[in-house]
């Protein structure tokens, strides 16, 4: 058991040490290494949920209102590698029809 324990313990200080300090006030009281992942797989995925939810919305509400064709399609495509980074990759299909909803109606003839 004490192995064990001085295991966690300088697994917990190599987690603590790798931390900024606005990170690290995270973990503030926590004694184990799991604890310490714990609190810190916590923040982030609700950073990562949030991040998701704007940036889908971001997605859906592009249009090409005022910008070269060139700088939209790379905003769209900017918007999907984030998403993608986060975990939740837009299909082919998906993508094709937020670049097409978001075109002006001077693009209904070829869409």
């Amino acid at each position: 058991f004490s192995i064990w324990q001085r295991q966690d313990q300088i697994l917990a200080s190599w987690i603590l040490s790798s931390l900024s300090e606005s990170i690290l006030i995270l973990t503030v009281g926590l004694e184990s290494s799991k604890q310490i992942w714990l609190a810190l797989e916590n923040n982030f995925a609700t950073q990562s949920q949030a991040k998701i939810m704007q940036y889908k919305i971001l997605l859906q509400s592009l249009k090409k209102t005022g910008i070269a064709m060139k700088e939209y399609l790379s905003k769209m495509k900017s918007y999907c590698d984030v998403l993608a980074s986060a975990g939740h990759t837009i299909p082919e299909k998906d993508q094709i029809l937020h670049v097409l909803s978001g075109l002006p109606s001077e693009y209904d003839a070829v869409v």
